[in-house]
């Protein structure tokens, strides 16, 4: 029967490091990948659908900026919008004449107030909704491409 024995148990970590010659390891790599008949590529094809893309990441950042700050500026809208009618609401509370008045226009105050909050919430999550459709647009497309891209790029090098 075969000892069965651990080819790592030694290993010196340190005298590895010791003997490391970084420029024979450079020399090594770039043995290695010739010996490997790499295809050449278009290095400027590749920098550009780089480019390409970092813009695309762009401009998706600037729809996201753009659409957080729209969201938040109609927030502020809508918080004025209910500070001011809750300040007219208190208003028209303190005018009624009778506890059955009071509590019908209490009553018509709280629908009213549910019925626009139901439509604000709407708009905001319409507005998200489009935000996020609008920022993901330029990396779909941009995606789109770059397969096409890449798909030349590999055409060209086996040639």
């Amino acid at each position: 029967m075969t000892k069965k024995t651990n080819p790592f148990a030694d290993f010196d970590m340190f005298k590895a490091w010791t003997d490391f010659d970084p420029s024979k390891a450079a020399d090594q790599f770039t043995k290695m990948i010739t010996d490997m008949n790499m295809p050449a590529f278009d290095v400027e094809a590749l920098v550009d659908s780089q480019r390409k893309s970092a813009e695309a990441l762009n401009e998706a950042n600037q729809k996201v900026l753009d659409g957080v700050r729209s969201v938040a500026e109609r927030q502020s809208e809508i918080m004025r919008e209910a500070m001011e009618k809750s300040t007219a609401a208190l208003e028209t509370m303190g005018k009624a004449k009778t506890p059955q008045e009071a509590v019908e226009k209490n009553i018509e105050m709280a629908r009213k107030s549910y019925d626009k909050a139901v439509k604000d919430m709407s708009e905001l999550g319409d507005m998200i909704t489009k935000v996020n459709s609008d920022a993901v647009a330029p990396i779909n497309t941009r995606i789109k491409e770059g397969f096409v891209e890449a798909k030349s790029m590999t055409a060209a090098a086996s040639k």
